[in-house]
């Protein structure tokens, strides 16, 4: 248990971190595409991580086999992050200015894109504001970023209940309907195909829509999936509904994880998606409290009935609370 907690602390660090760097060395007109493509290579790993475990699932000591697999993997994954290039607008943000010289040098000469940006779909954004002054924490509790910090709260409490949920609930959803575990995990596994391919089909939709509503729209489709996924009998129906809900899913992944690190300052984005995050760890460690006492008491239907109001609130909470960003630079959406 101890291991997995200090695990847990790497693991719930990886998806801020890694949205923070993207956001702040990307071009806006193509940070959303290369950013997705960049989720769509690690999403590989889910189905392959499905397969493993039905492959697993009677050998006793397989769950040892998996992680020591994904050990394997950080280990990489820790080489490979060495010869990565510091951030230009981080550096220059704690008072570096040699080092994000240096640092914006390397981007400059690095070759072009083998893709240029194609011209963004959205109005010409309006010219970046000039900074004035070195953005602290405090920022976070004044307009506009508190209004942002409070909606990403509100979203993180709540999208653990739809993306997380699926995933957690799945095989037990289905025992519960009276299938078997082989058969249970073979269904799961064929919907976590649904992962890879659904970040896949969430590149041209970031770069074409806008994000905003690309995250209020898949939510209220994940809702939708999951009770029919929830209320399903038939394997095949089960398997293209839990595909669908998986597909759907990583399209509102990439959007929003692009979306959460582009509605703040370079100053304060690893700390605002950091903190925000955190509460979804938390309600990730709550959710099975809360879920599986009532699939045990009202069933399937019951749990997705709930996991369905949570991204319907999702929604309102986006529609309402959220800016647009889509082909703006990080300087235009986040004025000082």
């Amino acid at each position: 248990m101890l291991c997995r907690f200090l695990a847990g602390i790497g693991v719930g660090a990886e998806y801020p971190v890694s949205d923070t760097y993207l956001s702040d060395v990307l071009p806006s007109g193509s940070r959303g595409r290369l950013a997705a493509w960049a989720y769509t290579c690690s999403y590989l790993a889910v189905p392959a991580l499905g397969f493993l475990t039905l492959g697993m699932s009677s050998n006793p000591n397989g769950w040892r086999w998996l992680l020591a697999i994904g050990a394997v993997g950080a280990i990489g994954v820790l080489i490979l992050r060495r010869n990565l290039p510091e951030s230009p607008r981080w550096l220059e943000s704690v008072g570096r200015h040699t080092e994000a010289e240096a640092a914006y040098e390397q981007f400059a000469q690095a070759k072009p894109l083998g893709r240029q940006p194609s011209p963004s779909p959205f109005a010409a954004e309006e010219p970046a504001p000039q900074p004035t002054k070195t953005l602290t924490t405090a920022a976070l509790a004044k307009p506009p970023y508190r209004r942002r910090m409070v909606m990403l709260g509100l979203f993180h409490l709540l999208q653990t209940f739809g993306y997380y949920g699926f995933g957690t609930l799945a095989v037990l959803v289905l025992a519960a309907r009276g299938f078997t575990v082989q058969h249970s995990l073979l269904y799961t596994a064929l919907s976590f195909l649904g992962y890879p391919i659904g970040s896949l089909l969430s590149i041209p939709l970031i770069h074409r829509l806008e994000r905003k509503f690309l995250v209020i729209g898949t939510v209220i489709a994940m809702a939708v999936v999951g009770i029919v996924f929830a209320s399903a009998s038939e394997p095949a129906v089960i398997v293209v509904a839990g595909f669908a809900f998986t597909a759907i899913s990583n399209v509102f992944s990439n959007a929003y994880h692009i979306y959460q690190a582009e509605i703040l300052p370079t100053e304060l984005r690893a700390s605002g998606t950091g903190w925000t995050y955190s509460v979804s760890r938390l309600a990730t460690g709550a959710m099975p409290f809360v879920l599986l006492p009532l699939l045990s008491t009202s069933g399937p239907v019951a749990v997705f009935t709930v996991v369905a109001a949570a991204m319907v609130l999702v929604a309102v909470d986006i529609a309402v609370l959220g800016p647009r960003t889509s082909g703006r630079s990080v300087e235009a959406i986040n004025p000082r």
